[in-house]
């Protein structure tokens, strides 16, 4: 990834593509944390004398990964005059992008939580898909917060952040609606559970990572 330097400052990321390289950061969790995550520690579970073996084996990469931080990643070299100064919490709330940027994290986190833990009961108990269908179905959200996360901050470097921002939380209640109401078609489903965490997940990286490193963006 090219560096450049504007002003004292390292900048690890180009202008053009801030979006999607943040969003490359936050697909990870999704592709291998909702998406193979299960599939791995099921299979785990057959083979290991023990579920408290899973817990270590899965636990291992998260240490790799802390340690390469802790080896690559370097300090920003800050001057006295660009450190933050200490605001309290009732000026910040003054502000119309946090009061808007913690309500569209809410809704995102909310959809993103209720459908993780809520969507297997629904698909199993109340439409009466197999076992094996509401895991493929389920799987819809670790690979599509995969993609979203790449496409959708990757659009607010093409079209803008506002835009985006304003887009991507329509779409998903229209999906949302869809989804409920399709029957007991495992497909679909997968597709509709396939957009709807793509478009969450992307509009939680939006409002948590990307749009607070935009400067002057009123939302």
């Amino acid at each position: 990834m090219p560096c450049h330097r504007a002003g004292s400052r390292l900048q690890v990321s180009r202008k053009d593509r801030a979006g999607l390289n943040m969003g490359i950061m936050g697909s990870a969790f999704c592709l291998l944390g909702l998406g193979l995550g299960p599939i791995i520690a099921t299979q785990l579970l057959g083979v290991l004398p023990s579920w408290r073996w899973v817990f270590v084996i899965v636990a291992l990469p998260g240490f790799i990964v802390a340690y390469l931080f802790y080896k690559l990643i370097k300090e920003p070299i800050k001057s006295e005059k660009s450190a933050p100064a200490n605001v309290p919490y009732k000026e910040l709330l003054k502000y119309r992008n946090v009061l808007l940027g913690c309500f569209g994290v809410f809704g995102a986190m909310s959809n993103i939580f209720v459908i993780s833990a809520m969507l297997p009961s629904y698909l199993t108990d109340y439409l009466g898909l197999s076992v094996a269908s509401m895991g493929f179905v389920i799987a819809g959200i670790g690979f599509g917060g995969f993609v979203g996360n790449l496409v959708v901050p990757r659009l607010s470097d093409k079209i803008g952040r506002k835009p985006t921002i304003i887009l991507t939380p329509i779409f998903a209640v229209i999906a949302l609606l869809a989804l409920l109401n399709t029957g007991a078609k495992p497909i679909l489903l997968f597709v509709l559970v396939f957009i709807l965490a793509g478009l969450s997940f992307g509009l939680l990286t939006m409002l948590a990572m990307v749009t607070p490193r935009t400067p002057f963006l009123r939302l």
